[in-house]
Parts: structure tokens; C-alpha cells; sequence
């Protein structure tokens, strides 16, 4: 660099003072009979071997006192044995005395002043061995991670009024770890400039950064800062960026704020960003704190030992409704709701997991002791568990997404929950949903991390005379987003699907089911129409809340209301959605799962009840195929022509069909040709996509050729089944494709049109390889049936899926579709 400037630069001998730190672990000792013989020279030949004592680990954090080193290394050169040479004295000589060299030009280095120090320090918070002792005795207070250490330890490298100039992780502006660091910063120091940067627009760091420069003394001027989060492309964009603020200082990315004002936010975070009415609101409101409880949840250290979706197990084995710990400790149970947060979601749902809390939790809590020798070092606040109270998923892109938890549910960390009375509980979630809360989250914590310590801090201030408006906005919310969640069949208060709910074409009807024969695009039309106004109204409600907490806050020039559609978090009518999930739902009643005379769930693994089923009759033997041709009158698709035609009658089915083999596509075949089609190649794909990778219902799978398909149902599942798959639907395609050979080959030797000469041929192809890959398939399953492999559903679908794939010998066979 220097070369650049000065041609000659390399030729003048200047030396740099870069030094790569050496260690003194192998000296014991300076002072050596008859060489060094000044007492004070001495001691800080002593001295430096002390100090840096295993300064490879340590580096630059040590504190070096500055002595008269220059002196010391003249002294160094010119000690001179008085007497004759000893073999010490050869080694002092040989060894001590240039190691010594290095030693006094990294102590003169470290010992100087400067009026700039610049630096991007490592970044790393887990340490070991001497570096972790030194770092807790000598910095315990910014121990946090590496880089903060450094933050704190340059300023005494720095001349008074110099400056310190960084780049660093930008979590030290926000987060609890940091607050002392910025307190002595603020109180004591001065942010002069600071850059925080997109998250990735330093290709080079791992982690979200900022750059910045701290002044070694107090300052009453304003500190610079630009906030470029919202540009993407890299750092020549942040750049630009940078050198266009500074010409155009009135744009909305560029502040000149006062450190000061930081102090006045609990926590004291840098967020240069916020408005003077923000920061004065802290004085005319209480901290959520004060008026409820944040509460962090537990860490199971082993979700996929305790926990499960709530599909996989028995509901036998389910209990949604406990109220109290004393409760749950006189139930016959083992699984109960989980919270674990979850999508973006407002006002109700993400119920899914449930947590193995079976005698109190006795597995989880052994476990904990086993790990941490404790049991609240990971299960926290167990006098909280089972109350109704506000969740909020722990980690999200930009969105905070809050919801009404009832009671019945135990809490994760992901899943933190705030309690309170029931007086403000409505008006406390409406709050922390409004833009408002969002608006001081973003001061506190603009991070991926919503931590307790950040809802604990948020000002609230309490309107009495908006009291019962907020109260009836924020219930009907709730009910709407609940409504909303249980018309999926993935919510365990499903009641039926949409499309039966609305088959009159305005919801249930006084009317037999013998009698009923409708269009089922009537009864999406009906869905639609009602999904649209549940949309509209949750919207509705939003903006009239957020417009309501504004008021209040005074905010009206900073925050707008309005809420946009992507962030209304209940679903509208979507058409191949709703019908594939019609379909799915379709399959549910061919199992069992679902009766059409009967709501919500039927069985899953309960005690089977035949009388549940009236109007449509689940499949006997817990297997359906899926063939490619209608070879069994009882596959699939029969089953499902069946179903539809209880639903919405007989006189309408072709239209019926039709319409749901449009809206699936491919018009150019028939009706039944489509819908099959979907059954064979589509519908087991989004089974899985629905239930996250954890099917309920399984797929015997042949290969690519679609030789054998077809499902049963977990619940259903028991130790014969996939004989029965094997003997009395495996083989039986055999024998179909065998004699739908020999049709193919009779109608090539005998047919003299030339096209359906051709057309036999091509079929015939297809079957001999569809008849080869049942055969290779069946190799495979006969081990398995054989083994009459039995299934622990409280293992989880992950487990039991390769567990009755997998033979006595270890082997694992796949009979099954790829999930």
C-alpha cells in the first residue's frame, strides 16, 4: 500500500511494528548469573515473561504497562558476561536474549497510545482453556463474545479523545448479552459514526454486520448513522448508499441522533432510529412487566424423542383440555398440546405438537437431570403450564406473529407465552399485535430473535375507555382465526370439510342427505363467498385496532394503520387447494378417519364403531389401491365416485366430476381419467406436503412403472397388514396383468385395424414391465409380511414408517413412497 504512494518506499528500510504475538510459556525465568545485571532492567525483563504467559490464546487483550522498552532492548544488546562464559550464559545468549527482542517489540507495540484504533475483531463466544479464564477475570462484564471484549479493551489503546473504529456483528446494539458494554459506551464514550448493513451484504462474514467508530471520550454533538438494511446487492450497493446519504442528508435512511436518548429505552439499545414521542412514551406507560408475565418455555434438549405432531399418535392417548399442573398429575394420559410457535400466525392456531407429559413429565425431567443434573435448567416455569395466556412464535423473518393460547398447553422456548389476567388479556394481545408493538420491538430488538427480556420491556399504556371495544374486536378476531384453522383437516378441532359444510350451498341443512343432490362448485361459490367476508372482516378489525393504539400512543405521523392482505394471516378460498383438500378429506371417510354422520375426528386408534358409520361405509380390510385402469370396483376411485355421490347425489355426479377434474387439469381425458390420474401420481405428494412429513396414511409403492400402489391407514395399521397388502391385492394385480397380457396379445394376433394393433402392442409393453416390477416388489414385501412387523404409535411416524420397511436382519427394504 505504502508502494502506491511512494515509488522508492521498499528502498528507505522502514520496518512495520506488525508483530505476530509470541508466547513466554518456555522461559522460566530473565535474570541469568553474571549477564544481566541491572535491577531495574530486570524487572522488566521479569515482568514481560509473566505478562505474557500463553499470550497465543490471549492476544492482544492483554493489558501491557507501559515501561521504557526502548531503553530495555539497548539493554538487552548490551549485556555482556563478566567472567567466564557458563553454559547458562550461552543459552541466555543463543536463546533468551533474542526471544526477548520479539517479546519487547510486541510489549512496545501493545504499551503505545494511539489516535486510531482499527479493527475487525474475531468473533466467537464459546471459549476454552486460558482464554476463558483470562477473558471472565479481566472482562467478565463484556464477556459475551470476543468482539465485545475488544470493544471494551481498545478504548485503552486508544489517546484520550482518539477513536476506536469497527466491524462487528450489529447484535451488540440490541440484545440483553451486550447491555453493560453499551451503558459504559453511552455514559462514558461517544458513537461518532455507524453503518448497519443488510444482512448479507458482507459475503465474507457469517453473521449480519455493522461498521462503526467510538470516540475515547464524552462528546455532545450527534452521532451519524445509516441504516441500510432495506438494500440489497452487496457491499458496493451499501457503498453507494453511503456516499448518496452523505450529499443528501434528507433521506429517510440517515440520522443524526443523540447517544443520550438511548439510555432513556430500557436496556439501552442503539436505536438511532426512533422518534422523540417513542422514547417519551416510556415515561407515561408501565412495562409489560409490570402488568403481566413473559415467561420463557422449555427446551425438551430431544424433540424427537418427546415430541410429536398431534396426528401421529393414538388420541386415546390425547388430552386437550387439562387447566393445571395438579390436574394433569391425575390423568391417565401421555401426550398434551405443545407450543412451539410456528409460522407467521396471528390471533389463534398453530396448535399441532404435542409433548409425551405422561406422570407429570417424569421422561423429560430424568432426562433433564441425566443432561444438566437439574430439571429447571431446561423446563422453566412449570407453575405456568396448562393456563390460557398470549404465544408468540420465538424467531421470524421481520414479523411478530402473536396469538390466543387456551388452556391445555404446556410451552417451548420457540413458543414463550405471556400470562395475565383476564381483565386485560384481550387488550394486552391486541396491543402486542398492533403495528405500535412491532414499531418498539423493532428499537428494542431488530433481530431474528424475540426474546423475553424484549416483551418485558415494550411500554404499555392502559385507555380504559377503549377498554370494551378492544375487547369485542380482539374476540371476534379469535374466533374467525380458530374458524379459520379448524376447517383444515390438520387442526384437531376439525369439525368437516368446506365443501360439505357448504353443499346446500348455504351451510348445514334440515334436510335428508338421501335427498340432497348438489353442485359442489355451489358449494365451493358459498365457501368463497364466506371465507372473503371472514377475510375482510379480520382486516377490518386490524386497521381499527392499530388505528385505536396510535391514538393512544400519539403516533399518528409515524405509524399507519393499514394493514396489507399478505399480512392477514386467515386463508381465503383458494379452488385446487380447497378440492384437493376435498379429496383428502374424501380418503379420510374411505378409512374411517372422518364419517360423514358423525364431526371431527372418528377414529384414530380408538376403539372401532361401526354404528359412526351410516351414510358411506369405510373400506374393511384398511387397504385401497391405486391402480392406472379400473380393474377393482372397490379401488380408489371407486370409492371416491362413491363418495361423491353421497355427498351431492347421483344426478349430478358426472357434472361433479367434472368440475373437480378441471380444476386438478390435463382437459384433454375424460373426467374419471384425470381424477385417477391425480390419485396415481400427485396425491400421496401433497399428502405428505400437508402433514409435514408425517403421513397418516402409507403408501405400498412398486416403483416408477406404477406396477402396485396402494394406501392404508396408520391408525389402522396392525401386524397383518402388509400381508394382506401382498396376498390379497398384490397378487391378484399379478394375475390381472397376466391375463390383460394375454388379452393385449390376442387382440394384436386377431385385429386387422392396424391402429389398435398398435395401441395393444403399447399397452402390452407397459403391463409386462408393470407385471416384472410387482414381481421384483413382491421379493421384497414377502420378507416383510412375513415378519409381521408390529408398530408402537407413540413412536412417531418417522420411526414406524422405516421400522415396518426394515427386516429382522437390518436390512431396509422400501415398500413404501419416499417421504
Amino acid at each position: 500500500k505504502a508502494r502506491s504512494y511512494d515509488r522508492r518506499f521498499l528502498t528507505r528500510k522502514i520496518q512495520p511494528n506488525v508483530a505476530a504475538i509470541v508466547e513466554t510459556n518456555a522461559i522460566s525465568q530473565f535474570f541469568c548469573e553474571g549477564v544481566t545485571n541491572d535491577k531495574e532492567f530486570n524487572e522488566i525483563g521479569e515482568y514481560l515473561i509473566q505478562a505474557y504467559k500463553h499470550a497465543k490464546e490471549i492476544g492482544s487483550l492483554l493489558s501491557i504497562e507501559d515501561k521504557d522498552y526502548i531503553a530495555f532492548k539497548e539493554y538487552l544488546v548490551n549485556c555482556i558476561a563478566l567472567g567466564q562464559i557458563t553454559m547458562d550464559s550461552e543459552n541466555w545468549y543463543r536463546e533468551t536474549m533474542p526471544f526477548m527482542k520479539k517479546v519487547v517489540k510486541q510489549a512496545k507495540i501493545m504499551a503505545q497510545k494511539y489516535s486510531v484504533v482499527s479493527t475487525n475483531p474475531p468473533y466467537m463466544n464459546k471459549l476454552e482453556g486460558q482464554l476463558k479464564k483470562f477473558v471472565i477475570e479481566e472482562y467478565k462484564p463484556y464477556s459475551g463474545d470476543l468482539f465485545s471484549v475488544f470493544m471494551y479493551k481498545n478504548f485503552d489503546y486508544c489517546k484520550p479523545n482518539g477513536y476506536s473504529a469497527f466491524m462487528t456483528p450489529f447484535v451488540w446494539m440490541f440484545i440483553k448479552t451486550y447491555e453493560q458494554l453499551r451503558e459504559y459506551i453511552i455514559g462514558q464514550k461517544s458513537i461518532t459514526t455507524l453503518v448497519q448493513m443488510e444482512y448479507s451484504a458482507f459475503e465474507e462474514a457469517t453473521v449480519p454486520i455493522c461498521s462503526f467508530v467510538l470516540k475515547n471520550g464524552e462528546k455532545s454533538e450527534k452521532g451519524l448513522y445509516f441504516r441500510l438494511s432495506d438494500f440489497k446487492g452487496g457491499m458496493d450497493i451499501q457503498k453507494q448508499k453511503v456516499l448518496d446519504a452523505l450529499c443528501d442528508k434528507q433521506c429517510d435512511y440517515f440520522y443524526e441522533t443523540s447517544q443520550n436518548s438511548f439510555s432513556k429505552i430500557p436496556s439501552s439499545p442503539i436505536a438511532y432510529w426512533v422518534s422523540e414521542r417513542l422514547v417519551d412514551n416510556y415515561s407515561n406507560a408501565e412495562l409489560i412487566d409490570s402488568v403481566a408475565k413473559p415467561r420463557q418455555g422449555m427446551a425438551t434438549c430431544d424433540n424427537n424423542r418427546f415430541l410429536r405432531l398431534w396426528h401421529e399418535v393414538s388420541n386415546t392417548k390425547l388430552y386437550f383440555s387439562c387447566s393445571s399442573v395438579e390436574e394433569c398429575k391425575n390423568l391417565d394420559y401421555k401426550w398434551f398440546p405443545y407450543n412451539k410457535g410456528g409460522d407467521f400466525r396471528k390471533w389463534y392456531g398453530n396448535n399441532e405438537n404435542v409433548i409425551n407429559w405422561e406422570y407429570d413429565g417424569q421422561e423429560v425431567k430424568e432426562y433433564a437431570v441425566k443432561l444438566y443434573k437439574s430439571v429447571t435448567r431446561t423446563i422453566k416455569n412449570i407453575q405456568f403450564y396448562f393456563q390460557d395466556g398470549i404465544t408468540y412464535t420465538f424467531i421470524s423473518s421481520s414479523k411478530f406473529g402473536v396469538r390466543y393460547s387456551p388452556k391445555g398447553f404446556i410451552f417451548d422456548v420457540a413458543g414463550s407465552t405471556v400470562f395475565t389476567d383476564d381483565k386485560y388479556k384481550m387488550y394486552i394481545l391486541a396491543f402486542m399485535i398492533s403495528k405500535i408493538t412491532k414499531k418498539y420491538l423493532d428499537a428494542l430488538n431488530p433481530t431474528l430473535n424475540f426474546q423475553v427480556g424484549d416483551i418485558k420491556n415494550i411500554p404499555i399504556i392502559f385507555d380504559d375507555s377503549k377498554l370494551d371495544i378492544i375487547n369485542k374486536l380482539s374476540i371476534q378476531n379469535i374466533e374467525i382465526s380458530k374458524t379459520d384453522w379448524d376447517t383444515f383437516e390438520t387442526s384437531w378441532d376439525f369439525i368437516t370439510h368446506p365443501m360439505v359444510i357448504y353443499r346446500s350451498g348455504v351451510g348445514y341443512a334440515d334436510i335428508p342427505i338421501a335427498q340432497w343432490q348438489y353442485r359442489i362448485e355451489d358449494a365451493y361459490n358459498s365457501w368463497e363467498s364466506n371465507a372473503e367476508a371472514q377475510f375482510i372482516q379480520l382486516k377490518h378489525n386490524e386497521i381499527e385496532l392499530n388505528r385505536i393504539f396510535i391514538d393512544i400512543y400519539g403516533l399518528q405521523n409515524e405509524v399507519a394503520p393499514e394493514v396489507e392482505d399478505r399480512d392477514i394471516t386467515i386463508r381465503r378460498a383458494d379452488l385446487q387447494r380447497d378440492i384437493k383438500s376435498f379429496i383428502s378429506y374424501a380418503v379420510g371417510c374411505m378409512f374411517g378417519r372422518y364419517s360423514l354422520d358423525e364431526n371431527g375426528l372418528v377414529y384414530a386408534g380408538s376403539e372401532w364403531d361401526a354404528s359412526k358409520y351410516r351414510t358411506f361405509i369405510p373400506d374393511k380390510d384398511n387397504c385401497i389401491p391405486i391402480t392406472d385402469e379400473e380393474y377393482f370396483e372397490d379401488d380408489i376411485m371407486g370409492l371416491f365416485i362413491a363418495f361423491v355421490k353421497k355427498v351431492y347425489g347421483e344426478e349430478t355426479l358426472e357434472e361433479n366430476l367434472g368440475f373437480i377434474a378441471n380444476v386438478l387439469g390435463n382437459k384433454s381425458s375424460t373426467s374419471r381419467e384425470i381424477i385417477r390420474n391425480y390419485f396415481i401420481k400427485d396425491f400421496y405428494k401433497d399428502h405428505v406436503k400437508t402433514y409435514q412429513k408425517r403421513p397418516i396414511y402409507w403408501l405400498y409403492d412398486s416403483g416408477k412403472n406404477d406396477g402396485f400402489k396402494a394406501l392404508v391407514y396408520m391408525h389402522r395399521y396392525n401386524i397383518d397388514t402388509t400381508g394382506i397388502v401382498r396376498v390379497d391385492y398384490l397378487h391378484k394385480m399379478q394375475k390381472i396383468y397376466m391375463g390383460e397380457i394375454d388379452r393385449m396379445q390376442e387382440m394384436t394376433d386377431n385385429s386387422s385395424n392396424t391402429r389398435e394393433v398398435v395401441l395393444s402392442e403399447k399397452r402390452k409393453e407397459k403391463l409386462i414391465k408393470q407385471l416384472k416390477e410387482t414381481k421384483e416388489y413382491d421379493e421384497k414385501i414377502a420378507h416383510l409380511a412375513l415378519s409381521r412387523i408390529a408398530i408402537d404409535l407413540d413412536d412417531g411416524i418417522r420411526v414406524n414408517y422405516e421400522k415396518i420397511q426394515t427386516g429382522q436382519d437390518g436390512k431396509k427394504l422400501d415398500i413404501l413412497g419416499k417421504i
